[in-house]
């Protein structure tokens, strides 16, 4: 393998009267750095050197490619995560389009918007108001239950294990009901906060239409 480090000067002069030693003065010339930082040419670049990348010339010893440096794994990485950002990109802009369109598809006007509001957040609340009638009955045949224990204990006799096992489940009931009201008020509280941000998405959805048929 022919392999110099003349100046570029003499590079070109070389070529041209085609006397680089053991180098086809046609466009197979190529150049790279070499461990000491100096740079060298040659018909074929080193293996050592090839992943750092290197220039190849003409017979005028003009640069006409360049075969860039070799990517690392850090590098790769690096644009793996950058397809991976502009996929959640594109999908999450996607996203936004769809509940748009639902969302110009759904409601005519805020009018609509709003008594849809209401419409939900009346059924949620006599859910629960339903739910508490519950269990203040539930409340009541359990403190009914635990004074009939309480008088048997009294006398000296022990519950029956149906007797307990009723008290069991009733107090089950109970916490089960409380459980059910406090989802559904956290399913108010998640509807308020998502009607507000419709009403503004719609808002501003409606003024970018009517600026579009001015």
């Amino acid at each position: 393998m022919a392999r110099f480090g003349y100046s570029r000067e003499l590079l070109i002069l070389m070529l041209g009267l085609g006397l680089a030693t053991g180098v086809n003065a046609g466009p197979r010339i190529k150049c790279w750095v070499n461990g000491d930082g100096l740079r060298e040419c040659g018909d074929t670049v080193p293996p050592e050197y090839v992943q750092k990348g290197y220039t190849q010339l003409n017979k005028q010893a003009i640069q006409v490619a360049r075969q860039g440096q070799a990517k690392t794994r850090e590098d790769l990485e690096e644009e793996r995560g950058l397809a991976r950002l502009k996929q959640a990109e594109e999908r999450r802009r996607k996203e936004i389009a769809t509940a748009d369109r639902t969302l110009l598809d759904t409601y005519n006007s805020e009018e609509d918007l709003l008594l849809a509001q209401d419409a939900q957040f009346a059924a949620i609340e006599d859910y629960i108001q339903f739910t508490e009638e519950q269990i203040k009955k539930l409340q009541a045949n359990l403190d009914n239950t635990i004074a009939e224990a309480a008088k048997l204990e009294r006398r000296g006799q022990t519950p029956s294990e149906k007797l307990i096992a009723e008290i069991a489940s009733i107090k089950q009931q109970i916490r089960a009901s409380q459980d059910s009201i406090f989802s559904k008020q956290q399913e108010h509280r998640a509807l308020a906060r998502q009607f507000e941000q419709d009403l503004k998405r719609f808002k501003m959805l409606k003024a970018g239409a009517k600026k579009d048929d001015r």
